[in-house]
C-alpha cells in the first residue's frame, strides 16, 4: 500500500543508516510543546491502542507514526507540496516527504477530518443525533463541551464513537461528504529502508529535492551533518 509520510531529515538519517525506525515519544510530543501534549496525549494514547489491536506493537515503539493514503480526495492522494498544510512541516526547518510501500496488514487507515473529533474529545456522530444529545443534555444542566461533568455513560458513548473513524464510508456520511474527497490517514509502527521508494527534501519556498532508491547515497553524502537537523 502506498502511503506517504512527512518526516524531518533526522528521521530520514537514521532509516538509511539503521534500516528501521520506530516512533519514540518525543518525536510526538517535543519537549518545546507541554502544553499542546497535555491536551492531545489522551487521543494519541487512544489511537495507540487502536494500533495494538490491529497490530503486535514492537518493544521499540512508543507512538505510532503518521502518513496519508489519500491526501485530498481520489484525485489527490500524494501531498501537495505548494499547499499551506504542507509547509507547516518546513516552518523553521527543511523537511521531507517520503513515498512508502507498507504492506496492508501493518496500516491502521482512518479519516483525517474525523479524527479531529478524537483529539478534542467530541462526539463522532451525524450532526442531527449530535443535536439531539446536546439538547437532552442541556436538559439535564449539562454540556456536550464539558466533559468534566458528564455523567460517566455519556464519556462512554462519545468515546465509543470514536471507533467510527475507522469506518471510512461512515465518517463520510456524517461528515456530509464522500470518500473519494476525504482526507485518509495511516498509522503505523515503523519506517523501514525498504519500503522506502523516494525521498523529496523542501523547504517551503523554490527549493526541492528528489532522491530514489537509486541515490538515496547522495542525500546520506549531502544531509546526513548535524548542521541540517533542529529539534524546533
Amino acid at each position: 500500500m502506498k502511503i506517504y509520510s512527512f518526516q524531518p531529515i533526522l528521521i530520514v538519517q537514521k532509516i538509511l543508516k539503521n534500516g528501521i525506525v520506530y516512533s519514540k515519544k518525543d518525536m510526538v510530543f517535543p519537549p518545546q510543546e507541554i502544553k499542546l501534549a497535555s491536551f492531545f496525549q489522551s487521543a494519541y494514547d487512544w489511537m495507540n491502542q487502536k494500533l495494538k489491536e490491529k497490530i503486535v506493537k514492537p518493544k521499540q515503539a512508543d507512538y505510532p507514526f503518521w502518513g496519508y493514503f489519500q491526501w485530498s480526495g481520489v484525485q489527490h492522494t500524494k501531498p501537495d507540496l505548494r499547499s499551506s498544510e504542507a509547509h507547516q512541516y518546513c516552518k523553521k526547518q527543511p523537511y521531507c516527504l517520503l513515498t512508502l510501500e507498507i504492506p496492508e496488514i501493518e496500516i491502521l487507515l482512518s479519516d483525517y477530518d474525523a479524527w479531529h473529533f478524537v483529539l478534542n474529545r467530541w462526539y463522532f456522530t451525524s450532526n442531527s443525533l449530535r443535536e439531539m444529545k446536546e439538547q437532552e443534555l442541556n436538559q439535564q444542566g449539562f454540556s456536550l463541551y464539558r466533559q468534566e461533568q458528564l455523567p460517566k455513560e455519556t464519556l462512554d458513548l462519545i468515546q465509543s464513537s470514536w471507533n467510527h473513524i475507522f469506518d471510512l464510508k461512515q465518517s463520510a456520511i456524517f461528515l456530509e461528504t464522500s470518500i473519494k474527497q476525504t482526507t485518509i490517514q495511516a498509522n503505523f509502527w515503523s519506517i523501514s529502508k525498504e519500503y522506502l521508494q523516494t525521498i523529496v527534501l523542501f523547504d517551503g519556498k523554490s527549493k526541492k529535492q528528489s532522491f530514489n532508491k537509486k541515490n538515496f547515497h547522495v542525500f546520506q553524502k549531502n544531509y546526513i551533518g548535524d548542521s541540517y537537523v533542529t529539534h524546533d
